[in-house]
């Protein structure tokens, strides 16, 4: 079965610190998000209840791109600076 094009995107870039924050909101009907790492290596967390740490979670090496089919809310940690990441959602 061929894959259904989303109807809508939601484009944008946040910056990211040594704190945990949130990068993608949960968004219920949300198909998938794609995260773009466009600086230093980052942490990313899927899950509402565990905030990113550097220890944990799954690394995005600089550069690297990653595409999560999920609705929860995404957080992000960098090791060190304010690197940017940039997403799209599809839902």
């Amino acid at each position: 079965m061929a894959d259904v094009l989303s109807r809508t995107l939601n484009i944008a870039q946040a910056a990211l610190s040594t704190a945990s924050s949130t990068i993608v909101a949960a968004r219920p009907g949300r198909r998938r998000v794609t995260i773009k790492n466009m600086d230093a290596s980052i942490v990313i967390t899927v899950n509402s209840s565990i905030a990113a740490a550097t220890s944990t979670g799954f690394p995005i090496a600089a550069g690297a791109t990653l595409t999560l089919d999920t609705n929860a809310v995404i957080t992000a940690i960098a090791a060190s600076g304010t690197p940017s990441v940039a997403y799209i959602e599809e839902f």
